[in-house]
C-alpha cells in the first residue's frame, strides 16, 4: 500500500448479503463461532480462514449486527484501501466496534502498520472491541511490527473452516431458498463440478442463475446453468 498525497474519506459500504443469518456454518467448529459471535461481545479477536471461507462475510455481519443495536461501528477492509494514505485510519477511534479486514495486506509497509498499530492503541483506550480479519494461521502472520503483530493476536483467535463438497451443496441450495428459488441437486452438483469451488464465486454464479432466471422468465434449470457457465 503505497500511500498518496490526498486525504480520502472513509466511508466504506456493506455488503447487503453478508449477514448472519445467510451465513452457512454447517454444523463443526463453524457452527459454535457462528453461536459466539452472534451471543457474545467480542472484545479483542483475530478471525482467520482461507480466502472466501467466510471471514469478510461474519466480519461485516457482526458490525451490521452491532450497528442495529445502536453502536457505533466501523468496517475497514484494507483490500479496499490500496493506494490510500494510511492517515485515513486517524479519528477512528471513538467507536463502539472497529473490525479491520484483510490484516495481512500490512505486511512490508511500515507507514500502515504503524498507523494501525496507533490506532490499535487510542481505540483500547477509548473502550473499543477489536476484530480483525484475516487469511493466515495466527503462526503464519508475519507482520513486521512485532508490536502490531502481539496486539492483533492479543485477544481470542477463531478459525473459520472451509466446508467440505456437501456443507457447500448444501450451502448453496438453503441461499437460494433464501431468494424464493428451488436449486436443484442436479444443478447445484453441476455448479460445484465446475471451475472455482470457493464459496465466493459459488455465490457469484448463483446471483447470475437468478438475475438469468428473471430475465428470461424460466426456472433455474442444467440447461440454463450449463449456459451461464459456458459463457463465461
Amino acid at each position: 500500500m503505497s500511500p498518496v498525497k490526498q486525504q480520502i474519506p472513509l466511508r466504506i459500504g456493506l455488503e447487503d448479503e453478508a449477514q448472519f443469518d445467510n451465513f452457512y456454518s454447517g454444523e463443526g467448529d463453524n457452527l459454535k463461532l457462528l453461536h459466539y459471535l452472534q451471543e457474545a461481545n467480542p472484545d479483542l479477536l483475530y478471525l482467520f480462514g482461507k480466502p472466501a471461507s467466510g471471514v469478510s462475510h461474519l466480519l461485516i455481519a457482526l458490525t451490521k449486527r452491532a450497528e442495529a443495536l445502536g453502536d457505533k461501528v466501523q468496517y475497514v477492509p484494507l483490500k479496499d484501501l490500496a493506494g490510500a494514505p494510511a492517515e485515513m485510519l486517524q479519528q477512528l477511534e471513538h467507536l463502539d466496534l472497529l473490525c479491520i479486514d484483510d490484516i495481512e495486506l500490512v505486511i512490508g509497509d511500515v507507514s500502515w502498520q504503524q498507523e494501525v498499530f496507533h490506532l490499535f492503541n487510542r481505540a483500547r483506550q477509548e473502550g473499543t472491541r477489536i476484530v480483525f480479519g484475516g487469511h493466515s494461521t495466527p503462526t503464519d502472520l508475519k507482520i513486521d511490527l512485532a508490536d502490531l503483530k502481539s496486539r492483533v493476536l492479543a485477544g481470542q483467535t477463531w478459525a473459520v473452516q472451509e466446508l467440505s463438497d456437501e456443507e457447500k451443496l448444501s450451502a448453496l441450495k438453503s441461499r437460494a431458498a433464501l431468494r424464493g428459488f428451488n436449486l436443484s441437486d442436479r444443478v447445484a452438483n453441476y455448479l460445484l463440478g465446475h471451475r472455482q469451488r470457493d464459496m465466493s464465486t459459488l455465490m457469484g454464479y448463483l446471483n447470475k442463475l437468478e438475475r438469468l432466471s428473471l430475465e428470461e422468465k424460466k426456472l433455474v434449470s442444467l440447461p440454463l446453468v450449463k449456459r451461464l457457465i459456458e459463457n463465461q
